[in-house]
């Protein structure tokens, strides 16, 4: 028998659906994301850079190209013990943004201050 978990991915920081048909896909490091994925999901809008063509959480305080935002996962990336070291990931490049309600307020995968080129951020 297998024991298969969904996650109710909270979606409610994105502020349009503009951008979301864009997205492209990549390769996700899963040992860069550890810590962001206690449930076994790494949830949708968490802001992601692009480092040695792996993506991977934006890291504000880093000097190792993980500071430089790429965007942001458009969709909720299953991880967990059994994943694969690299897994796909689809990233959105442009957007309208309730920042306010992006899962990470602190830390990696935070948004940065200033809306970053193709994203507008939104207070509604």
């Amino acid at each position: 028998m297998t024991t298969e978990s969904y996650l109710n991915d909270d979606p409610s920081w994105l502020a349009s659906d503009h951008g979301k048909d864009t997205a492209e896909s990549g390769s996700a490091t899963k040992s860069a994301f550890a810590g962001l994925y206690p449930n076994g999901f790494l949830p949708s809008g968490t802001a992601v850079a692009k480092v040695n063509g792996y993506i991977v959480p934006l890291d504000a305080g880093a000097s190792d190209g993980s500071q430089t935002f790429f965007g942001c996962t458009a969709e909720p990336v299953k991880l967990n013990a059994n994943s694969a070291p690299q897994v796909g990931v689809a990233v959105q490049r442009m957007g309208i943004v309730r920042v306010a309600r992006t899962p990470f307020q602190t830390g990696k995968g935070k948004w940065p201050t200033a809306a970053p080129a193709n994203f507008v951020y939104s207070t509604g």
